[in-house]
């Protein structure tokens, strides 16, 4: 679970939400012991965890709650022949103590069929269901305290990649098809209802034994379902070369940049054309510690009716570290920035501090405590917000982990 972005959660200490956490571990141990014993691939995890969060809704009045969150997931990984097939749910279970109108649960379920057809041509299919909610601060509006519930989301994502060549071949052709269907539930929200369809080629060309030129092209089309004055629907492109690399055994990445553009439908909103950069570099300094820096810049859709897409650049840098064999850390950081460039030329900067201290107590059991920090700055004061949480908890692997 990505805790940096989904830690808003929350928090009961009733007897039935008791009941649920056995019995969901429960669960887990019946569907993983026969996995083990017959090494058909599966695995499960739990998350047990109790929290506090300063910010509930990410506004101005810090509103605080202590939070119970309960979070499953199952894996089933099957081979055939060279073919690689692959099911899974992720789940999310939140109670809070005092504001228990907002309880939510969140379901992810997947899967992926991988097919080697030759010794050049491969193909992966991929397809994701999800229904749950978009936490306040993920997104560039303001939370109101009077919520009764969080925006509820459903999202559907289709995706299909055929690939000529191998990653160790001299040259590589890519080609991805996406699609996703987005549709909100409350909230007023269904004017962000949307379909989008992406396709993206890449060609990858070897230079060295452990480094690869790219150049790679993208056209994203958005239509928004519900929307007539403001409607954001849009054609985006974008263009980039770049380059990936296993240049020593320490250190791994991929750079890409170039040219991006989104052109919107109606002729009342602002297009947007810049700078395009992805990039992720890892630095292994020995054989307990890594390192990650992490760059995109690039348009996101927004979540206010009256502003179109926006620029959002994210810098992160992130930390692996085992002390010992059992006790390990996690941390990173996040700086981000919206330039939000519709009438009021907004611009926001986001902080996101975590970090999550690891124990193995032992082979199947895992204790944990994370700490987060997140702020929200603007030239327009009505969207600053700040918000601290803590959770402490046990997380159960049986089978493989997933």
């Amino acid at each position: 679970m990505n805790r940096i972005e989904n830690s808003q959660i929350g928090y009961t200490t009733s007897r039935t939400i008791l009941s649920a956490v056995l019995s969901t571990v429960a669960a887990a141990i019946v569907l993983a012991i026969p996995a083990v014993a017959q090494e058909q691939g599966f695995g499960a995890t739990t998350d047990l965890a109790l929290g506090s969060d300063s910010n509930i809704y990410r506004t101005q009045n810090d509103i605080s709650d202590q939070f119970l969150l309960i979070s499953p997931k199952i894996g089933f990984k099957e081979l055939q022949g060279k073919h690689v097939f692959t099911l899974g749910y992720d789940g999310t279970y939140i109670q809070y103590n005092d504001l228990s109108k907002l309880n939510y649960e969140n379901h992810e379920i997947g899967a992926k069929a991988e097919f080697d057809h030759s010794t050049k041509l491969t193909s992966q299919f991929t397809v994701k269901f999800i229904d749950g909610v978009e936490l306040p601060g993920l997104n560039n509006s303001i939370t109101t305290d009077n919520l009764t519930d969080f925006n509820q989301i459903k999202r559907q994502q289709y995706e299909a990649k055929v690939a000529y060549g191998r990653s160790d071949s001299i040259g590589q052709v890519v080609l991805r098809y996406q699609k996703t269907n987005n549709e909100f539930d409350n909230n007023n929200q269904a004017f962000r209802d949307y379909d989008a369809d992406r396709i993206t080629a890449t060609f990858f060309y070897r230079i060295a034994p452990k480094t690869r030129l790219l150049f790679e092209v993208a056209d994203r089309s958005i239509d928004y379902i519900n929307q007539t004055t403001f409607n954001s629907s849009s054609q985006y492109r974008n263009y980039l070369v770049g380059a990936e690399w296993t240049a020593t055994g320490k250190t791994r990445g991929v750079v890409k940049i170039g040219q991006q553009s989104q052109d919107f439908d109606n002729p009342l909103r602002d297009n947007i054309s810049g700078l395009a950069v992805f990039a992720d570099v890892f630095w292994k300094a020995n054989t307990y510690t890594e390192l990650q820096l992490g760059l995109s810049r690039q348009t996101a859709e927004s979540a206010e009716a009256s502003i179109g897409s926006f620029v959002q650049t994210d810098l992160k840098l992130s930390l692996e570290h085992a002390f010992t064999p059992r006790i390990s850390l996690d941390g990173g950081y996040i700086y981000g920035e919206d330039d939000i460039v519709f009438s009021n030329n907004r611009t926001d900067k986001r902080h996101t501090l975590e970090v999550s201290l690891k124990h193995d107590t032992s082979r199947l059991f895992q204790t944990f405590f994370t700490l987060q920090a997140t702020k929200r700055s603007s030239n327009d004061a009505r969207y600053d917000y700040s918000a601290n949480s803590i959770m402490i908890g046990i997380q159960g692997t049986f089978g493989q982990k997933v």
